[in-house]
């Protein structure tokens, strides 16, 4: 037997050309190829492939050896079905092919199905598995002799985050009698380059080894931070840092910045916002759906109803969380909260205004003044049209949390009912509100039933 060859190698004996069979035009198409030849080709990507695997391999050459010569004829079998593509290709498309089919998963696929194919009672399945941090986890062709480190070598080698301490080995045991156990043990991976190790053990069909990743070994946890800070962009963070050490780790506030106006959003917050729409607009349609079932009164068709369900679908919830960055800068643990990723906080610059929104004649911002209440900064936008309702205005603070009034809507103690710069007052619209016409029409209607009712007693 050839020395060069070893148990389930394949060999592949090409045929060759004949070139007075070929018309003129495939000539000329074979004899152009100046470039570089198939051959070329095929001994470029297996010396890339090679070198790859010695810089990324950490184990003696005389088991990198034992291993890869069982696998360098697929090689020649990739070279076959290159040769057999259409010579039109292009150079660059034959070499990205040739290149993905000499990745280890495609050159062992059949391999791995032939041994599938092969295993019957009393002649297990030769093939084994890793997965984890190594360079080309999956399944691997199993030969008499192997062990964990060859393993590792045949799957490319470890990544810089493996957990070299304490791999996992899983291995499934007959038990008898139709039943099977799964045993794992512990190896450590710190000594590989000594194959006489403890750890290296022999393996045994079906055994999976699976190699652990450090925890945060590479985190792309990532929060943003804009606004009045010295340094604004998008920070990395470890597990457990919070809004305090964010804000120190961009530099702190300008002395522009106006902390009490801070906006934090969170994206669960957001989604979790636009499930509750979509929650209560399906609450709004089965409401509808079975007041069709009732002699109910609609004052509402169909159409107005999908047009509100459709509103609350589409709404996409700001994911928006009151914050005291006040208190959270100065020491306070409850108001520090811890940040995770996709977190923004927005610090806006100082301001001295107050917004009036909602039913007034004139909306809009007026200057701040400590002398000036609710009352006066309504007066400021012309007053409350007729549809205000007066006993519900509220106060939106710069920090987003709602105040509302306890005793009368002109009236407010002190604490954090107080105006402070950045409030706004909005004045919300009367549900019950009805123009002077309908209210007529109303009475005028009950009045026409009464007297109907009155006839009707004076006729009996």
């Amino acid at each position: 037997m050839d020395p060069l060859l070893a148990a389930r190698d394949q060999l592949i004996i090409f045929n060759l050309v004949d070139l007075a069979g070929l018309t003129a035009a495939e000539r000329g198409i074979l004899s152009t190829e100046n470039d570089e030849t198939q051959a070329e080709k095929l001994d470029r990507n297996r010396n890339r492939n090679r070198n790859s695997d010695r810089n990324s391999d950490r184990y003696t050459d005389r088991n990198r050896n034992r291993y890869t010569d069982r696998y360098t004829v697929s090689e020649s079998e990739s070279e076959s079905e290159s040769e057999s593509e259409s010579e039109s290709e292009s150079e660059s498309e034959s070499d990205q092919a040739l290149a993905l089919t000499l990745t280890r998963q495609v050159l062992l696929a059949p391999i791995l199905n032939k041994l599938r194919s092969q295993a019957r009672q009393g002649e297990p399945v030769e093939i084994v598995s890793v997965s984890g941090a190594v360079k080309a986890p999956g399944d691997y062709p199993l030969e008499a002799g192997d062990r964990v480190y060859d393993l590792l070598l045949a799957a490319g080698g470890l990544q810089d985050s493996v957990y070299l301490p304490a791999a996992e080995l899983r291995r499934i045991v007959n038990q008898g009698g139709g039943a099977v156990e799964s045993d794992y043990q512990e190896l450590s991976l710190e000594y590989t380059d000594d194959v006489d190790s403890v750890n290296n053990l022999a393996l045994q069909s079906r055994d999976h080894l699976m190699v652990r990743t450090i925890p945060d070994w590479n985190p792309v946890e990532m929060v943003e931070i804009s606004g009045e800070v010295r340094f604004p962009g998008s920070y990395l963070i470890r597990r457990g840092e919070t809004l305090s050490q964010i804000v120190a780790r961009a530099g702190g506030l300008t002395p522009d910045a106006f902390p009490q106006g801070a906006v934090f959003t969170r994206e669960a917050i957001a989604k979790l916002e636009a499930e509750r729409a979509e929650e209560f607009a399906n609450s709004i349609r089965n409401s509808f759906a079975a007041s069709l079932l009732t002699q109910e009164l609609k004052s509402t068709d169909f159409s107005e109803i999908e047009t509100i369900t459709q509103t609350l679908t589409d709404f996409k919830g700001n994911g928006r969380m009151l914050i005291n960055l006040d208190s959270a800068l100065t020491g306070d643990a409850t108001a520090d909260l811890v940040v995770v990723t996709g977190d923004q906080l927005l610090i806006p610059a100082k301001t001295s205004t107050i917004t009036v929104v909602g039913e007034v004649r004139r909306q809009g911002t007026h200057s701040f003044a400590r002398n000036l209440e609710v009352k006066d900064y309504l007066n400021l936008s012309a007053g409350m049209t007729v549809r205000a309702d007066k006993k519900e205005v509220y106060i939106v603070k710069a920090d987003g949390s709602v105040v509302i009034p306890q005793t009368s809507w002109v009236s407010f103690g002190g604490g954090q009912q107080r105006l402070a710069p950045g409030d706004s007052i909005v004045v919300p619209i009367d549900g019950t509100y009805k123009d002077n016409i309908t209210q007529w029409r109303d009475v005028t209607q009950i009045l026409y039933q009464s007297a109907i009712t009155m006839a009707a007693v004076i006729a009996l």
